[in-house]
């Protein structure tokens, strides 16, 4: 059993390549990582975290080589579950769950923080308004661009995906400020499921020759 068959079938098939030697080293990662055809992969951000923990750098980008290996079929890439997925900042993964009231609580839990911070001076007046600082409400209000007032009827105004684009775009304006360090209201957002990785069965054949 040789990783030098494999490297050797690599340059046969894209000797003309200038990323070869990093499909090499890619190749023998995955496969000394035991990278295999049944087990569940790895996905490119992983992979690329495992080549930096070894101090192994690359000539060309990650992907540029992984496309060079699944052209060759020593490579095989998959997604593990659904294409897209929904994501809540502290619970994870939430498919399958109902969106609307758990982004909705989201919303509210914003508006609850905000009004709390403006009436955290005794009036309507928020301290950091008082000391001339951005609010909550001035920091979503600008970057949604409405009306100071407006805010709260313009974040539950839409479908379920523009209320949780809203919402995760209010959140990051709020934490870009460091207005609400111990917020208790989270994003809700849509993610592309990543690829997964692994050699492939031809590749482990060629291994085992």
């Amino acid at each position: 059993m040789s990783e030098q068959t494999l490297k050797r079938y690599i340059r046969d098939k894209k000797g003309g390549k200038d990323s070869t030697d990093d499909q090499t080293v890619i190749a023998t990662h995955l496969w000394e990582q035991g990278y295999k055809p049944t087990g569940e992969g790895i996905k490119k951000s992983e992979l690329e975290d495992e080549l930096n923990n070894k101090d192994i750098e690359l000539e060309y980008t990650l992907g540029t080589s992984l496309g060079h290996l699944r052209d060759i079929d020593v490579v095989r890439r998959w997604i593990r579950g659904p294409q897209i997925l929904v994501i809540h900042e502290d619970q994870g993964v939430i498919n399958g769950e109902d969106l609307e009231p758990i982004v909705l609580n989201e919303i509210d839990a914003l508006t609850e923080s905000m009004h709390a911070e403006e009436k955290s001076g005794g009036n309507d007046e928020s301290a950091a308004a008082a000391d001339g600082g951005t609010t909550i409400r001035d920091a979503v209000a600008e970057v949604l661009n409405v009306e100071p007032s407006k805010v709260e009827s313009h974040l539950r105004k839409g479908d379920v995906p523009d209320m949780m684009d809203k919402l995760t775009t209010a959140v990051e304006a709020i934490d870009d400020e460091s207005l609400d360090k111990d917020r208790d209201y989270h994003e809700v957002f849509f993610i592309h499921n990543p690829y997964r990785y692994a050699l492939t069965a031809k590749a482990v054949d060629i291994i085992s020759q």
